[in-house]
Formats: C-alpha cells, structure tokens, sequence
C-alpha cells in the first residue's frame, strides 16, 4: 500500500500540474464500510466508501497525515482519497483513515 502526497509543478505555459509522490508504502487493511457507516458519515457532510487501517508509528502522523498537500493511498491500480484519520484504540497502536474511492 503506497501513501501519496501530491505536489503542484508549473508547466512551461505557467499552469499548474499535479503529480504525486509516493511517501510511505506500509501494511494496510483495506475494507468498504458497511450500509449503517456510509450513513453516518453523509449526515457529517463527508462520504466514506472505505476504511484503510494501518499501523500506527509518529512518522506517519508527522510526515503524511499533517501536511498541508492532498493526500491519497495507492492500492494496485486502485485510488483512494483520504477524507479523515482516527486512532482505533486508546493505546494507539493502529490509524483508520477514512477514504472514498476514485473511480
């Protein structure tokens, strides 16, 4: 599983192009949420498609998940966009993020 983090380059007309940069590859869980979650997360405004569980380490927290560019996780030739993060338990130990698939 790649973590990505996009990056804008001007082109030689002065538009923007983006490309992304793959930061991390780790182990990862990849999972649809079920019915009752996608509802949820619609009446917050944001809508989930699936939960893409790692394990927890600073370095990623530090370096991905609070930077200020977009973000996404490569999984094959499968794309998700990340919506939101939490920390599954209170000891700490794995990251949900919250994605929604790009077809």
């Amino acid at each position: 599983m790649e973590l990505q983090t996009a990056a804008q380059t001007p082109t030689a007309s002065g538009q923007l192009n983006e490309a992304w940069t793959t930061t991390l590859t780790v182990w990862a869980d990849v999972r649809p949420v079920s019915m009752w979650e996608s509802s949820q997360s619609m009446q917050l405004q944001a809508q989930i498609s699936h939960r893409v569980r790692v394990r927890y380490s600073s370095v990623l927290v530090t370096d991905f998940i609070k930077g200020t560019s977009k973000k996404r996780v490569r999984w094959g030739n499968r794309i998700f966009r990340i919506e939101g993060h939490r920390r599954r338990d209170e000891v700490g130990d794995w990251l949900d993020l919250n994605c929604v698939e790009e077809v």
